[in-house]
């Protein structure tokens, strides 16, 4: 039964390290079409085999339409994306092929994950940092924020990305009484399953900044709050190619006004924006899917560095037996 108590900063710091991670295929060619377990529900949406690698790109969450430098300058033979307005504007800035697909972890939530008929509380998604950007803001007056929410909105708990956990942020939270919960480190194929295992224990979710955690929720029935302390994005990495802070995006900004305050119930705008942006009405059924990663494949993959990543594969998983 879940209790509500958070994990221990050691399980929170194991979780996210690199030694404990399960990989499920072959070497990533191209990282956001594997992360967050995405890969992992791409290859069995489409029936399509671990040890082949996707020479396709993907949105790695909810884009709020703004098209990456990292999605144009790519060799990946198309491009996969959660909405019509993200396929609009990619198209306006590549020739790249580009479907409109159903988010892979939605299709897993679907087919296995319903909110337990026990769910109470708030799980808050503290808006996180990256590996090019700090996300700065009163982690204590946002702390005292969650816990003046309704007594019908308690207990609250976070769930925090792996980046602040590196930097020590669940520390903080676990210090002033906050439960903590993480589904890891995004490289495990387990990280879909940990994630909707905790969200699905929840009443309500709510953070400080949209995220893809909010269309998680809404899509699985639970209502989604935008609230409290704002946070403040600082560019870190020196990259003079920067996609730089959510809150500028006209998406972005669309989606604050539909989510701002606190809600208890689904609004029909609401439901009505994350069935856009999740991939509702894909361009692409199973078997085209499947069709379309076997000819990426054929096209993209046929190369001696990408037969060596084969080979790897299926040495240590079935003939040596490792964890990969």
């Amino acid at each position: 039964m879940f209790d509500y108590k958070g994990f221990s900063a050691q399980e929170v710091e194991e979780l996210c390290a690199s030694k404990y991670i399960q990989r499920y295929c072959i070497r990533s060619m191209y990282n956001p079409s594997e992360i967050y377990s995405q890969g992992y529900y791409f290859r069995q949406y489409a029936q399509f085999p671990y040890f082949l690698p996707l020479m396709v790109f993907s949105e790695h969450g909810i884009e709020f339409g703004h098209v990456g430098h990292k999605e144009i300058e790519n060799d990946a033979y198309a491009m996969l994306v959660f909405s019509d307005y993200k396929k609009i504007n990619y198209q306006k800035a590549s020739k790249k092929i580009c479907y409109k697909v159903l988010h892979p972890l939605i299709w897993y939530r679907r087919n296995n994950i319903e909110q337990s008929p026990l769910a109470k509380g708030t799980l808050a998604f503290p808006s996180h940092s990256t590996s090019k950007n700090d996300c700065i803001f009163d982690i204590e007056k946002y702390i005292q924020e969650l816990k003046s929410l309704p007594l019908d909105m308690q207990p609250v708990c976070v769930s925090l990305h792996i980046s602040d956990i590196k930097k020590g942020q669940h520390l903080e939270f676990i210090k002033h009484g906050i439960p903590v919960y993480t589904a890891g480190n995004p490289a495990d194929y387990r990280y879909g399953e940990r994630f909707y295992n905790i969200l699905k224990n929840f009443k309500y979710g709510t953070s400080n900044l949209v995220g893809s955690y909010a269309y998680f929720c809404v899509e699985m029935g639970i209502p989604f709050s935008l609230f409290g302390q704002e946070s403040k994005y600082i560019n870190t990495s020196g990259d003079r190619i920067y996609d730089g802070d959510y809150k500028v995006r006209e998406g972005y900004q669309i989606a604050e006004n539909v989510f701002s305050g606190i809600h208890k119930h689904i609004t029909n705008e609401q439901k009505e924006h994350v069935e856009k942006n999740i991939g509702t009405n894909p361009d692409l059924s199973r078997n085209e899917m499947k069709t379309l990663f076997y000819r990426a494949f054929l096209k993209k993959g046929l190369t001696p560095r990408v037969f060596f990543y084969i080979i790897k594969y299926l040495l240590f998983k079935y003939i040596f037996r490792c964890k990969l």
